[in-house]
């Protein structure tokens, strides 16, 4: 009876052990096989890993490939620009030049008689007159000029008509004209108001006529 049980035990230990053996088989039999890779592939991929990617620069290669912002323009604040048009407004316009006049050509002539260069008394009045205008424009330099008809020879002539010049600047310097604004200069017969050889023309061309200097 006893080595009925120990045969029983021996039988069930045996199927046990079986049942474990089959069980570790299909397991093994069930888990991956590794993958097997060839050596090319290896190296392709050994190189893809060690070399880097053209495609993609580094950050370093972004920063200096990037162009450098352009500098930025301020522009004035309306309030800037009316103080600025304030200002110009402000300045004070340049003042015109001051119109040269020339008024001698107003001046009044003195004629005098043949071979004369006293001034006559109907002259005096129209110097009186002369005077005033010549007053109103101070710093003006007022040329005399003293002319002479064609009759006696040039040097007389000349001499002649500086004689009349001179008689009218001392008489403008008794009427209070300084005499340093009054020059004098004799033409002679060499510029004749009327062409002429008679009375007529000549007695327009004995005469004291004013310019500017």
């Amino acid at each position: 009876m006893m080595l009925k049980r120990l045969f029983v035990l021996a039988f069930l230990f045996s199927f046990s052990s079986f049942l474990n053996g089959c069980a570790t088989d299909e397991a093994g039999d069930k888990a991956p096989s590794p993958a097997v890779t060839s050596p090319e592939k290896a190296n392709a991929d050994k190189q893809s890993t060690e070399k880097p990617s053209a495609e993609k620069p580094s950050e370093a290669a972004k920063k200096d490939a990037a162009p450098s912002p352009a500098p930025e323009v301020v522009q004035p604040s309306p309030t800037e620009v009316s103080k600025q048009e304030t200002v110009e407004q402000a300045k004070p316009l340049a003042a015109p030049a001051a119109a040269s006049q020339d008024f001698t050509g107003e001046l009044e002539k003195v004629y005098f008689d043949f071979d004369k260069s006293d001034i006559k008394p109907e002259f005096r009045e129209m110097l009186a007159k002369d005077a005033e205008k010549i007053k109103q424009n101070p710093g003006t330099m007022v040329v005399i000029e003293g002319h002479c008809d064609e009759r006696g020879t040039a040097e007389y002539n000349l001499a002649l008509g500086e004689r009349r010049a001179m008689a009218v600047k001392k008489y403008l310097s008794s009427l209070g004209i300084q005499e340093d604004g009054l020059y004098t200069i004799s033409f002679g017969e060499e510029k004749p108001a009327v062409p002429g050889h008679n009375e007529a023309a000549w007695s327009k061309n004995r005469r004291v006529q004013f310019s500017r200097e």
